[in-house]
């Protein structure tokens, strides 16, 4: 998602996962969804590899007990930029 920041991303990925458990009372049994979230350059030095480390976050959300939505570890000293912040440096 295009400057979507890591918490942001986040945000989506657990609306999402809100609405697929909440498909458990119309099947009647119990449905849920692990997220892996990572984001560039938060979490990843580019697109290259933002794959494996949301694959690495979707694992560690199994390993937490599954159903739930896990953010990758933020590199040091990485905030993204705010879309806001980049249309103010632009003026």
């Amino acid at each position: 998602m295009p400057d979507c920041s890591l918490e942001d991303a986040l945000d989506k990925a657990e609306a999402l996962r809100e609405r697929i458990e909440s498909l458990s009372a119309s099947h009647e049994c119990a449905i849920g969804a692990s997220l892996g979230v990572a984001a560039v350059p938060e979490t990843a030095t580019s697109a290259t590899d933002i794959l494996p480390i949301a694959d690495a976050a979707l694992y560690a959300a199994k390993k937490a007990g599954k159903n739930c939505v896990m953010a990758s570890d933020k590199r040091a000293g990485r905030e993204a930029p705010r879309l806001a912040t980049i249309k103010a440096k632009a003026h």
